[in-house]
């Protein structure tokens, strides 16, 4: 997470940010990943949400990072989803 919120290698740019669904503790979760580095994990507050709306997951469109020290840093998304046709 420092590293993408410094831009730091390898993360002059934006990074590609995308969502896995797995199982933890017998659990459903799911991992935030950026360019295929697991940087965390969607909060369990947000969790029962996105897992009702899962098949209607289309991208991770926005991100912003979040942080106030050296070492302390998260990141924010915003996902985007297919409209359900009923």
């Amino acid at each position: 997470m420092r590293e993408i919120y410094f831009q730091d290698p390898p993360y002059k740019k934006d990074p590609d940010i995308t969502l896995r669904r797995y199982k933890f503790e017998d659990e459903d979760a799911v991992a935030v990943f950026t360019n295929d580095e697991q940087v965390g994990n969607i909060s369990r507050k947000d969790l029962p949400w996105l897992l009702e709306h899962w098949n209607d997951l289309f991208e991770v469109s926005e991100f912003a990072m979040l942080g106030s020290s050296k070492t302390n840093f998260g990141m924010e998304i915003k996902v985007c989803f297919r409209r359900s046709v009923a």
